[in-house]
């Protein structure tokens, strides 16, 4: 009986109480600067060598050059399902194609939606 009646003002209490989170429905997510994100990636830098592709260690960046050698139209692909963020593939680009940023709010519906073009 007292059980009972410690968990109904246990429950009268959270009634009348603020809650305990901040409510986040899709407006801007302010990170720290220092905080790896989203990856930024520039293909007029870009040569080509995938040492990103090598050195992820989870697979996620893909590089695609859908032109010729010559002409090159590279195309930089990232599956935000599999990255960990912890920026090897931009740490391991000598032309710094690729680098982070705090871009952080990368939720999606669709498991086939998380692979974004960069």
């Amino acid at each position: 009986m007292k059980r009972r009646e410690d968990m109904t003002r246990m429950v009268f209490k959270s009634l009348f109480r603020k809650p305990s989170t901040i409510q986040y429905m899709g407006g801007k997510l302010s990170l720290d600067n220092r905080v790896r994100g989203l990856l930024r990636y520039d293909p007029a830098t870009c040569i080509d060598c995938k040492l990103c592709m090598r050195d992820c260690p989870t697979g996620a960046i893909r590089i695609v050059n859908n032109g010729t050698k010559t002409e090159r139209d590279m195309h930089a692909y990232l599956d935000t399902g599999l990255c960990i963020f912890c920026g090897q593939c931009a740490d391991s680009c000598s032309k710094n194609s690729l680098s982070c940023t705090s871009k952080a709010d990368l939720s999606q519906l669709k498991h086939d939606d998380l692979t974004i073009e960069l």
